[in-house]
């Protein structure tokens, strides 16, 4: 082999300037910097895909519960009108009669009304019936 070959053995200078040095750092801090951020921004990207998966699941279950309550408090509602007995129409008496009927003191509201729903169902509807609470039970 020729004198002008390098070998491993041989140490070869080479002459580089400081701003060469300054560029080729430059270089690799740059695409250590560009590998470090693509990687950062896959680890943030997958952590909020994952958020977001628990999110939606948490947002549908809250949303099935919605479903559930609200169709139990219709069912509830529905239930506690079935007993009920809507009278429209009925005239409603004023204070001062419901009051001359009941010793001088102010009538409660619901007597007022309880009064006026058995005089509808003594005299109009031909039924015996002396109280409310007597319907409560039937």
């Amino acid at each position: 082999m020729g004198d002008n070959v390098a070998t491993s053995a041989t140490p070869v200078t080479v002459g580089v300037s400081a701003a060469e040095v300054e560029g080729i750092v430059a270089k690799a801090v740059s695409a250590a910097t560009s590998v470090v951020q693509d990687e950062f921004e896959k680890i943030v990207s997958f952590c909020l895909r994952e958020n977001l998966t628990l999110v939606e699941v948490r947002l549908n279950e809250a949303e099935k519960n919605l479903e559930l309550a609200t169709k139990k408090i219709e069912e509830l509602e529905t239930y506690s009108r079935r007993d009920n007995l809507v009278i429209v129409g009925l005239p409603v008496e004023s204070n001062s009669e419901a009051a001359s009927t009941t010793r001088g003191e102010e009538p409660e509201p619901g007597e007022a009304v309880e009064k006026t729903v058995l005089i509808f169902f003594n005299q109009q509807l031909q039924l015996n019936i002396q109280s409310c609470v007597q319907l409560q039970y039937h």
